[in-house]
């Protein structure tokens, strides 16, 4: 009486006391019971589907949290959140949320929408669970046996989401195959993508990762534990679609891709077409390379500014090779070539001062360098080739 179960670490779980009513269900989608919380409780909202009560100091710290994880991250700040992530109470601290695409079995809507009811001309798929989104958390600590980023593929690309924009329907230790987990019409505690059996916690099996069950978002940080200690590739986090369309276009912090994978290009134009549609507001959604080998700092940015049809041209007509050499991917190596880049968009702009600038660029060293310079501005992957997007 008085007593909770506590979890140490993945060897050990002891009794310890806890004020009264801490951790209580009261509320969320389906829940009848009471809402109110014991004593000086307040019920804390996690997301769409669980609520339990907590401390006002608990609450105070996970809205500050949550307030912290509302402000859009850069490079070095997702960097940072997947090395510092760990088993915890919110999907923030926990690491990087992926979601990945299906390569090219879904390239007929935008990536960031769920699937829709026809695609290439008939019947689509996956309008079976297209009320959801398959996603998965990334962290230092969730490695493979080789000490690579632990993922669903390292072929396709895919977004990061932003989480607090995120409502978690279940989650599941590795792949729970949550597409194929629908509800009957009118069946008590089912969960699309989650199903009608739920998870929970047996102290004679601490380590059994069932999939067949799901666990609740409330339950995170067990479903990370189970990982690691079974060193499960992935883990699957099943999210709500409409959450995700709700928010948009902040609910989508990142396109990336992986290092090596032929799914740079297909990034490319899902961070472009993603940047067309929602203009302005969609500045920030970052285009980066993951390189699973290096678990530390595993994202770089790539989406240094794209050369116009123009300047390409330009270049091409007074010498420069058809395929050019590698394109910067910081903003820094763009910026180190805008010397070049300035006069050969005069070049673009004014066809009498083209001639006099080729005649320059035609001479020694001089001509070498700013051919080099801009021509680092222009590649796109070569080894790239087309896919397409949604879910893993």
């Amino acid at each position: 009486s008085g007593l909770f179960c506590n979890h140490t670490n993945a060897f050990w779980w002891d009794c310890q006391a806890e004020k009264r009513g801490v951790g209580q269900r009261c509320g969320g989608k389906g829940f009848e019971g009471s809402t109110e919380c014991p004593d000086e409780l307040v019920c804390l909202r996690k997301d769409e589907f669980w609520s339990d009560c907590q401390t006002k100091a608990a609450a105070e710290k996970a809205k500050k949290a949550a307030k912290a994880a509302s402000k859009p991250l850069d490079v070095a700040g997702l960097n940072a959140r997947f090395a510092q992530g760990k088993p915890g109470g919110d999907l923030a601290s926990a690491g990087i949320l992926i979601h990945q695409f299906h390569n090219g079995m879904d390239g007929d809507w935008k990536a960031w929408m769920p699937c829709p009811a026809t695609c290439f001309g008939g019947p689509c798929w996956c309008h079976s669970f297209a009320d959801r989104f398959s996603a998965s958390l990334l962290n230092a600590r969730l490695l493979d046996d080789k000490g690579r980023v632990g993922m669903y593929s390292t072929s396709n690309a895919g977004f990061i989401f932003a989480p607090q924009y995120m409502q978690t329907r279940c989650l599941y230790p590795a792949d729970g195959g949550s597409e194929s987990k629908s509800c009957k019409p009118g069946l008590q505690g089912c969960v699309p993508g989650c199903g009608s059996k739920w998870c929970a916690f047996n102290p004679a099996q601490p380590n059994n990762m069932d999939t067949s069950c799901a666990w609740s978002p409330k339950d995170l940080w067990r479903v990370l534990t189970l990982q690691e200690t079974a060193n499960s590739r992935y883990n699957e986090v099943v999210v709500d679609a409409q959450a995700v369309v709700d928010n948009l276009p902040h609910s989508i912090a990142a396109v990336f891709y992986v290092k090596g994978s032929p799914a740079a290009k297909e990034a490319r134009r899902v961070h472009d077409d993603f940047l067309a549609a929602f203009g302005e507001e969609a500045k920030a959604t970052l285009l980066l390379e993951m390189d699973t080998r290096s678990p530390q700092a595993p994202f770089r940015d790539v989406g240094a500014p794209v050369p116009t049809f123009e300047m390409r041209q330009a270049y091409e007509e007074h010498g420069g090779a058809a395929a050019p050499p590698a394109r910067p991917t910081s903003l820094s190596a763009a910026a180190a070539s805008t010397a070049s880049m300035v006069g050969l968009l005069l070049v673009a702009a004014m066809p009498a001062c083209a001639v006099a600038w080729a005649s320059v660029l035609a001479s020694g060293r001089r001509a070498r360098a700013s051919r080099a310079a801009f021509g680092a501005l222009l590649d796109e992957d070569p080894n790239a080739s087309q896919q397409s997007q949604v879910d893993g």
